[in-house]
């Protein structure tokens, strides 16, 4: 496969990725702001907390991936031997992108874990709050 190509595969991926990243963030920003939703009363609502950690994870794999792009687009405009250099530049940069996104998917699922777990031991720690 010629460099461009490759290149070319690796952008799409980033791009995948991106989507993905700012779906979830996305999803849970409005599962988080949404009004009628089933909350914590109690001290295990500072799990809430642990969106933050989610956010910025997505944050920095959509980052890598812009930076994915910047490469792919510099590669239109210089010679084979530089296309070289940008694609392993790319590929690494695609390798953080989708360390990152791991990161994040994993802690939003400690997050679910956490929530179902406490729901499921003790479903009065919950309440249900509905808009009037």
């Amino acid at each position: 496969m010629p460099q461009n190509e490759a290149l070319k595969a690796v952008n799409d991926e980033s791009n995948r990725l991106i989507s993905w990243s700012l779906l979830i963030i996305g999803g849970s920003l409005l599962a988080f702001l949404h009004k009628d939703y089933m909350k914590w009363v109690t001290w295990y609502r500072y799990f809430y907390f642990i969106y933050i950690l989610g956010w910025f994870s997505m944050c920095l794999s959509i980052y890598w991936g812009q930076h994915i792009t910047r490469n792919y687009l510099a590669s239109m405009f210089v010679d084979s031997e530089k296309v070289r250099e940008i694609s392993r530049i790319a590929g690494k940069r695609l390798n953080r992108q989708l360390t990152w996104f791991m990161a994040g998917v994993i802690i939003f699922a400690i997050w679910i874990v956490l929530f179902l777990t406490t729901w499921i031991i003790n479903p009065t720690n919950f309440k249900i709050l509905e808009t009037k």
